[in-house]
């Protein structure tokens, strides 16, 4: 069963990613530098993944595969694709895990002083289990992450490619 670990030592592993990404860590995600928990979904312009260090079982990230940081970069194909890709995503997630509902925003920051955040745009799909849970808390870290075992990330990944829309 997956485990939470504080955030201090999920900011810890996340700088040592930061420092093997050679750059925009996002970017080494989607190229395959840095893992992803699972890669689920790669179209054209977006890949969706499970994110190593998710709030909650079942976050998904869904981030463009160009490196853009604000709205007004992206062509309307590729945000259309990211939207869509997160519109999935959140289908997969309701079907898989049946949470009270899934948020979903745009988060991030061009200030690089940040270690849990990122200027390369990204959606976040996020399950909430406790339907009273408030997006405030639901997109802190102060509570920590989750961490999993391979078996346990297979197995997710497996359940929600059985309830990825078609």
């Amino acid at each position: 069963m997956p485990r939470r670990i504080p955030r201090d030592e999920a900011v810890r592993r996340i700088a040592l990613l930061h420092r093997e990404s050679q750059g925009c860590l996002l970017c080494a995600v989607i190229d395959g530098r840095v893992p992803a928990a699972r890669r689920l979904v790669t179209t054209t312009h977006a890949d969706a993944v499970l994110t190593r260090f998710p709030r909650e079982w079942g976050h998904v990230l869904v981030v463009a595969r160009r490196h853009v940081t604000s709205f007004a970069d992206t062509t309307s194909d590729e945000w259309s694709a990211v939207s869509e890709l997160a519109r999935q995503a959140a289908i997969a997630v309701e079907r898989v895990l049946r949470p009270a509902r899934c948020y979903v925003a745009s988060l991030g920051t061009t200030n690089d002083d940040v270690v849990t955040s990122y200027p390369h745009l990204h959606l976040h799909v996020l399950p909430v289990l406790r339907a009273d849970d408030r997006p405030s808390a639901m997109f802190s870290w102060e509570p920590g992450v989750l961490e999993a075992e391979e078996p346990e990330w297979d197995g997710l990944a497996r359940a929600l490619a059985d309830g990825w829309p078609t």
